[in-house]
């Protein structure tokens, strides 16, 4: 192997090839500190990253972090220094079988080390909720909320929402009444999938019951589409968006509703559509009042003289 380092013609294309063969022999036999010396005549960053792969293969982190150093890979080279500490032979088998994409190995030698809950992390790592689930209450069954919220997040976004809901139901369980966020996050998910599952009371009732602008709004916006006006105004209306609660309490003649919020809108489009309701209803002084604020002198001029008898 020595023959390969050095001597004449080490720069011809031939005995850069001599040299290659002979770092390739050298780590075939694990011996690491001549495939370096070998590495650095050639300092190629492909010989360095081979170098490091087969470090890793046989758990020397301390050789490995040399040869990405010079690779240079100083991502895994901070990777590593976390590593250098661990000395759990299976522990450190699961973190180089992740870190080469082997994750049924990574998950199986973390389940067999000193810290089987790395396992956990794992899943947790790459959203593979469900297994994540499979392992939590053997494991770290304090963390089956947080595990259950994020399960039922990945649900909504799918539009799963029977399991969403059923997920941030059970993400509810067991929660230290501390966590006051991902409490606030399971009854907004909640709120959101008894909607979309059709039990709008229960979806409207949390809702309202949380005050969040945020969360009132979209609900809203569900309810909306789904040609439940007066409840989605309503929502609309708690986290003040008065416009939208007055222009769909008015569609649904909810004119109750849709008066006081009347007071704080300057859209005259809104109040001459409240006028024109009222007007079909037969009350025309109310009428006559919206058309106004409407800016509609037309309008207010026709009900002075065709349905008040009133000429000014």
């Amino acid at each position: 192997l020595l023959a390969g380092v050095g001597g004449a013609g080490m720069h011809s294309n031939e005995g850069v090839e001599r040299q290659r063969a002979s770092f390739r022999q050298a780590l075939a036999l694990n011996r690491f500190q001549l495939a370096f010396k070998i590495g650095l005549a050639l300092n190629g960053k492909d010989l360095w990253t081979t170098m490091g792969r087969k470090c890793l293969e046989c758990l020397d982190i301390g050789w490995a972090k040399k040869a990405y150093r010079q690779a240079p890979s100083p991502g895994m080279v901070l990777y590593l220094e976390k590593l250098s500490n661990v000395e759990d032979k299976q522990l450190l088998s699961g973190h180089v079988a992740s870190l080469f994409g082997r994750f049924n190995k990574a998950r199986n030698f973390f389940l067999q080390s000193c810290c089987p809950e790395a396992a956990l992390e794992l899943h947790c790592d790459f959203h593979q909720w469900d297994q994540a689930l499979a392992l939590a209450p053997s494991l770290a069954p304090h963390r089956l909320p947080e595990i259950y919220l994020k399960s039922a997040m990945k649900f909504e976004n799918q539009n799963d929402n029977q399991a969403a809901l059923t997920h941030y139901e059970q993400a509810l369980q067991n929660v230290e009444p501390e966590r006051l966020s991902h409490i606030h996050q399971c009854r907004a998910g909640i709120a959101r999938s008894s909607i979309r599952v059709g039990d709008l009371q229960r979806g409207i009732k949390e809702a309202m019951a949380l005050q969040d602008p945020a969360l009132s709004r979209e609900c809203g916006a569900l309810l909306k589409d789904m040609k439940q006006n007066g409840e989605a105004a309503q929502l609309y209306e708690q986290a003040g968006a008065y416009e939208k609660a007055a222009e769909l309490y008015i569609q649904d003649k909810m004119f109750e509703a849709a008066a006081p919020l009347l007071q704080k809108i300057h859209k005259p489009s809104l109040h001459k559509d409240y006028a024109k309701a009222k007007e079909a209803k037969g009350a025309f002084r109310e009428a006559l009042a919206a058309f106004k604020k409407a800016d509609d002198l037309d309008s207010v001029v026709r009900l002075y003289l065709d349905k008040l008898n009133e000429p000014q």
